[in-house]
């Protein structure tokens, strides 16, 4: 084996090893990519289930205020019109 085949050998090592580490590198990063957009994901699910759930829950009170509103009304012309 001469010295440029060793060379050539050792360089070709070289750009494996490189390659190698390269691409364990970018699976690395892909997985911490896909995690943060499956948080992504996650904390907007979670954001628009709460808002689902607060709008719920303000639709809820609103009702009960109007039929609250609509029972006061009836009971005062019921009285209105007893009175007369």
């Amino acid at each position: 084996m001469t010295l440029k085949d060793l060379d050539t050998k050792l360089q070709q090592e070289a750009k494996a090893s490189e390659k190698r580490i390269l691409i364990a590198l970018g699976v690395i990063f892909s997985v911490i990519t896909i995690k943060f957009v499956f948080g992504l994901v996650a904390a907007g699910l979670l954001l628009l289930s709460f808002l689902a759930v607060l709008a719920y829950i303000h639709h809820r009170k609103h009702k009960k205020w109007l039929e609250a509103d609509i029972k006061a009304i009836a009971a005062q012309r019921k009285a209105e019109q007893h009175n007369n």
